[in-house]
Parts: structure tokens; C-alpha cells; sequence
């Protein structure tokens, strides 16, 4: 997404009939793994093009737009260029082995599968599922855009899901652009949130069933929007979560004046997807470690479940001589 990251948490309804003080509790509860990171501490990590992968390299228009941890440690970063976007993969000690290209590496189908997409945003993995928006940024705020997710149980070989492609034709009276993406488990299912041009509207859509290598599952039409008005900010990365209790967190990232990186953290009642309200908003500012990575290129999260603990972490814009610096907390 081609805006200032921010960090955005939405505590979602999954057990509709509970109610509000118990959704209430359950979001505190929930928040505690972020509370009790070190904001204002930050580890340095390095990514290191030793492979000597086409990566853009240097100052350019163009940035780095999202990163998240891997299962086995390693680092999954996507970013924008003028003709083809790319994710690149690294191994746990931070060396790209794997350049996914955009979208020369997908075999798109159906609704404007022969246009460009050069811009893939924020994203998320989960269960070894990476999902992420790709787009065109010729055509700015009237674009069209796409849902892709990818099957990442070997990041050296990334393999494109395309039947559970979201396909968002160009609407003149409703931006359909595709910027920052989240993804979590439901019990049966799993939910995508898809954040617009600076993420002005959140569209929620919902799978056909948890199996998401099974050709027959499909992905909803959309669930119901959500628009956060002054509440928001130029969101870049948005990640979902389901907490102990099964109810479910997101987070999201973002910058001030490219200099100030923030999390908002949203408590959102979806019990009515024709009303979307927020029920708490909370937010916190990371500072620390290298000054290049904000949240305004890319950032991500992740929780640890077992530990009840979120690590954050941003890198900078570009590589500089085969070098990304990255700030991470915990």
C-alpha cells in the first residue's frame, strides 16, 4: 500500500452471542501481548541479498511494502517496482533465497487477469498461508485490484492459490484498489480483510471452508465494509489474529510525518456487517533501533500464541548494497 503504515488492531465478534462486557474482557485480554512489549526498545536485524536475486536496490519511487516472520524464522517482504511487484523469501538468518515475481509468477484467470499488476501491499501469513493485494499504480485511486494467496509451506517454491482469488474490478464511485490484507482462522473458515487506497474502507470476506488447498473452496462476495473515518489512519500493513478465547484481534501499522511510528488498536463489533462500529481504540508508539525502517514502507506482526506475546517489526524502504536493515520488537 503506498501510504504511512500504522499499526491497526481490531478485536472482531466471532461468537455472536456473547455479550458486551464479556467481548470487552476478552479484547483486554487479548491486548495484554501488546502492552507488555518493549516499545521503546527495538532489536536490529539485517536481510542480505547474498544470492544476488533481482531485488530494486537503491532509492527509487518504489518501496518495500510489508513484512512478516515465517514459520521456520525466516522473512517474507513484498514490495512495488515500475513494470512487476515481488516478494522475496529469506532463510532464519536473514538470507534471501526465493524472488516471487508479480505477476509473472501467477497464472491469472478470469476478470482483468491481462492487466498490470506492479504494486503487491501490506499482507499476512498465517498457517503458511500468505495473502496479499496486488494493483496497478498507474491508475492510482480508480484502479483495480486483486486478492492472491499463496500456499508457503516451502517458501522456495511459493505456489499461487488461484481459486481463491478476489478479483476487484475498477468502480469510478467506489475505489476497489487492494492495500493493506489481513488473514486469520475462524473455526471453520478463515476471514480477509482488504483496506483500500490508504485504507480509507476495510471489505470483509470470508472462505468456504478452512481447506484452502481444496480447488472446490471459494472466497465470499463481500461480507460488509467498514470505514474508519477520523478513527483511521493511512493504514499499510493490517493483520487479524484469534486470540485464547477465540474471538479475534487485528493489527495494523502506520507513521507520522515519516518519522513517528504508531499501532492503533480497534475493537470492532461485526455482530452487524451492514454496521461495523468500533467499540475501543487504543494506541501506541514503537520507537528505537535503526531510524530507516518506519511503518510508512513496511511492518508487520506476529503473535505467538503459546506465549500470548506479538513481536512487531518494520524494514526500510530499500535495499542499500544488498543490505535491509529491519527493527524488531518484543
Amino acid at each position: 500500500m503506498k501510504n504511512h503504515n500504522c499499526l491497526l488492531f481490531f478485536a472482531i465478534t466471532l461468537l455472536l452471542s456473547c455479550s458486551p462486557s464479556r467481548e470487552l474482557n476478552t479484547v483486554q485480554q487479548g491486548l495484554a501481548g501488546f502492552t507488555i512489549l518493549e516499545s521503546e526498545k527495538a532489536e536490529v536485524f539485517r536481510l542480505r541479498n547474498e544470492a544476488d536475486l533481482p531485488i530494486p536496490d537503491g532509492q527509487s519511487s518504489f518501496h518495500q511494502q510489508g513484512v512478516q516472520q515465517l514459520a521456520d524464522g525466516g522473512w517474507a517482504v513484498s514490495g512495488s517496482d515500475r513494470e512487476t511487484g515481488y516478494l522475496y523469501f529469506t532463510d532464519a538468518d536473514g538470507r534471501m533465497h526465493t524472488k516471487f515475481t508479480v505477476p509473472t509468477d501467477l497464472k491469472l484467470s478470469g476478470g482483468a487477469a491481462d492487466l498490470k499488476y506492479n504494486h503487491p501491499g501490506g499482507f499476512q501469513v498465517t498457517d503458511h498461508i500468505l495473502a496479499v493485494g496486488v494493483e496497478n499504480t498507474d491508475h492510482r485511486k480508480d484502479s483495480y485490484g486483486r486478492v492472491i494467496l499463496l500456499d508457503v509451506r516451502d517458501p522456495r517454491a511459493p505456489k499461487h492459490l488461484s481459486h481463491l482469488d478476489i478479483v476487484r474490478d475498477a468502480n469510478p464511485e467506489r475505489i476497489m484498489t487492494v492495500g493493506a490484507v489481513g488473514i486469520t482462522a475462524l473455526k471453520d473458515a478463515y476471514l480477509i480483510a482488504v483496506g483500500n487506497w490508504d485504507s480509507k474502507r476495510f471489505d470483509f470476506y470470508r472462505t468456504s471452508s478452512k481447506d484452502l488447498f481444496d480447488p472446490a473452496t471459494t472466497v465470499s462476495p463481500c461480507l460488509g465494509s467498514w470505514t474508519p473515518g477520523a478513527e483511521g489512519n493511512s493504514y499499510q500493513n493490517f493483520n487479524m489474529y484469534a486470540d485464547r478465547s477465540g474471538k479475534l484481534l487485528a493489527v495494523g501499522l502506520y507513521s507520522i510525518d515519516r518519522s513517528q511510528d504508531f499501532a492503533d488498536i480497534f475493537q470492532l463489533d461485526l455482530s452487524d456487517w451492514n454496521n461495523i462500529r468500533i467499540e475501543s481504540k487504543t494506541t501506541i508508539e514503537f520507537s528505537g533501533g535503526e531510524t530507516a525502517p518506519h511503518f510508512v514502507h513496511a511492518a508487520g506482526t506476529y503473535y505467538d500464541r503459546q506465549q500470548d506475546r506479538f513481536r512487531v517489526f518494520s524494514v526500510e524502504a530499500h535495499a542499500h548494497q544488498g543490505m535491509v536493515l529491519g527493527n524488531l520488537w518484543k
